[in-house]
């Protein structure tokens, strides 16, 4: 099933179509990336390597550049290669990315410092969450259980 045949049936601009297409890939990559349980400095790099291509493909197929989505990815991936108190601002500042997202990104970052992941572990536990609004917000929203109680609002 291709996507410019479902524009006939479905009444979303083709562009509204590719954005929360775009969305829900770039949110599989990230997802897919956090699954990994070790990660060579080459294996960062093909990640990147293998990212950037696909991204080129898809800029072709989509006919957009979706910058968002691509930061998504491309910040979440270059932070493998940050220092580890630069990982740890990094992992203080909302992204959107969901705590099991973080927790992936600290076990292989520090995958060889044990004192260093621990920590960075509790700290990833005591970060709130992805707001809405935030990129990572409408592919993760939160479980009954971390809804908060009343009307909803936050």
């Amino acid at each position: 099933m291709k996507l410019e045949e479902q524009t006939s049936t479905v009444m979303l601009p083709p562009d509204v179509l590719w954005d929360s297409f775009v969305h829900v890939l770039t949110h599989l990559l990230v997802e897919g990336f956090s699954n990994a349980k070790k990660c060579s400095a080459g294996g960062r790099a093909l990640m990147q390597l293998d990212f950037t291509h696909f991204w080129s493909l898809l800029e072709i197929v989509s006919g957009g550049k979706h910058p968002e989505h691509r930061a998504y990815v491309e910040q979440y991936v270059k932070a493998y290669y940050l220092p580890k108190d630069l990982l740890e601002q990094w992992l203080l500042e909302p992204r959107g990315y969901s705590p099991k997202h973080l927790a992936g990104l600290v076990q292989c970052a520090c995958s060889s410092d044990k004192k260093t992941r621990q920590r960075l572990l509790a700290l990833v536990e005591s970060v709130p969450s992805p707001a809405a609004g935030t990129p990572g917000a409408a592919a993760n929203p939160a479980t009954p259980a971390q809804q908060p109680a009343g009307d909803g609002a936050a």
